[in-house]
């Protein structure tokens, strides 16, 4: 089963760039950044692209593999990720618990856990779409300037 992109904290977007430059000239191209993206490299070689400048940012990163043609994947930093995946645990499957333990041995309270598992998981999709449409904007952005970044600013 796939989530649909909006409810998926794993969500990315890849894609390949074309470069004439050389792998040192396009890695060249993306470190020191320009005014809207920074960039550094990585243990293993590849770069990892953010983007700078307006009010709320870094909702995505990109990782820049650089050969004859370029890979890139955006994605959720790695913290933000285990972030809404351990929301989801604490704030759904923990209430779950609670309602099954309220229709096993405290019936009374059954309603009210429902109603909070109810809560908890709209609060979490609320979250997670809505940084999820900042995340598509965001992503956008980087990838039209990684591309023009890439094809030498053309």
């Amino acid at each position: 089963m796939r989530l649909p992109g909006w409810l998926d904290p794993w969500w990315h977007l890849d894609f390949d760039v074309t470069t004439d430059l050389g792998a040192a000239r396009a890695t060249a191209a993306l470190v020191p950044g320009s005014g809207r993206m920074r960039g550094r490299k990585a243990l293993d070689g590849s770069v990892i692209v953010v983007r700078r400048g307006g009010l709320v940012n870094q909702f995505v990163q990109a990782r820049v593999t650089i050969a004859s043609v370029a890979h890139v994947r955006i994605e959720r930093p790695r913290f933000t990720k285990v972030f809404f995946v351990l929301a989801f645990v604490f704030v759904v499957i923990g209430q779950l618990a609670q309602v099954i333990l309220a229709a096993a041995f405290d019936r009374s309270r059954l309603l009210e856990s429902a109603v909070f598992l109810a809560y908890g998981a709209f609060i979490w999709v609320v979250v997670v779409a809505g940084t999820y449409t900042s995340a598509r904007s965001e992503a956008r952005d980087l990838q039209a300037l990684i591309t023009n970044a890439l094809r030498g600013g053309r």
